[in-house]
C-alpha cells in the first residue's frame, strides 16, 4: 500500500468520523449524531468506493467533497431554521465547523492523493 493510500484513506475515515460527530445539542444532555443531510452520507460513500476499487480518483474525489460540503450546508441551513423558533435558541456544538473543513480538506487533497495512488499502480516495462 502506498503513501498517497494511506493518506487518502486517512482522509475517508476522518469524513466518517465528522459524520458521527455531533453536530447539534438540542436537548441538555442529548445530541444529535447522525445530520440530516444525505448528500454528505453519498459522499462518503463514494469516498470509500474511490479508496477500494481506485476508479476514477480525481473526478469523483472533487464530486464527492462537493456533495459533502453541500450536505453541511444544507444541514445547516435547514438546523438553523427549524431551531430559530425555539425560545432558547439552539446550541450549536463544533460539528458543523469540523465537517465543513474536513469537506474543504477533502475536496483538494483527495483528489491529489487519488491522482497519486492511481500513477503508482501503473507499471510499464521496456525492452
Amino acid at each position: 500500500m502506498s503513501g498517497w493510500r494511506i493518506t487518502y484513506g486517512i482522509l475517508v475515515l476522518i469524513a466518517v468520523i465528522a459524520y458521527f460527530m455531533p453536530w447539534i445539542n438540542t436537548v441538555p444532555g442529548w445530541a444529535t449524531i447522525l445530520p440530516f443531510s444525505f448528500t454528505y452520507f453519498i459522499g462518503l460513500i463514494l469516498g470509500i468506493v474511490i479508496f477500494a476499487t481506485e476508479y476514477k480518483p480525481v473526478g469523483l474525489s472533487i464530486f464527492a467533497g462537493i456533495l459533502m460540503i453541500i450536505g453541511v450546508i444544507v444541514t445547516g441551513v435547514l438546523v438553523g431554521l427549524i431551531y430559530s423558533l425555539s425560545p432558547n435558541g439552539p446550541q450549536f456544538q463544533g460539528g458543523f465547523t469540523i465537517a465543513f473543513l474536513i469537506s474543504l480538506v477533502y475536496v483538494i487533497l483527495g483528489p491529489i492523493a487519488g491522482n497519486k495512488f492511481k500513477k503508482a499502480n501503473i507499471v510499464i516495462e521496456t525492452k
